[in-house]
């Protein structure tokens, strides 16, 4: 795994699939404002998930980060995937993409 601290430098859009997962990342500035396929940012340090992109073409992996809120901005059109312990981040994935969240 890589460790990547900075998503600084990526392009606007990405076409397929974007593998973020096992990285040092806490922020999500500079993330593509729409992903055609599925978005991977599991095992991060992410305390927030403002900044994800506009249009996730597929499922978005969240497990075992430390946000516990999800907004609602963002068109999601697969999944959502959590750990069981992730139970505020879980709760508000109901709230707002209802039909969505999986456990991992």
């Amino acid at each position: 795994w890589n460790q990547i601290t900075s998503l600084e430098g990526l392009p606007r859009e990405i076409g397929g699939d974007l593998d973020l997962g096992w990285n040092q990342i806490t922020s999500l500035e500079g993330l593509p404002e729409k992903i055609g396929g599925y978005l991977d940012l599991r095992n991060n340090q992410i305390t927030s998930l403002e900044g994800l992109p506009r249009e996730i073409g597929g499922g978005l992996e969240l497990k075992n980060i430390p946000a516990t809120e999800i907004p609602e901005h963002t068109q999601i059109v697969g999944n959502i995937y959590v750990g069981k312990n992730q139970t505020a981040l879980a709760e508000d994935i109901k709230k707002k993409y209802p039909g969505k969240l999986e456990y991992f």
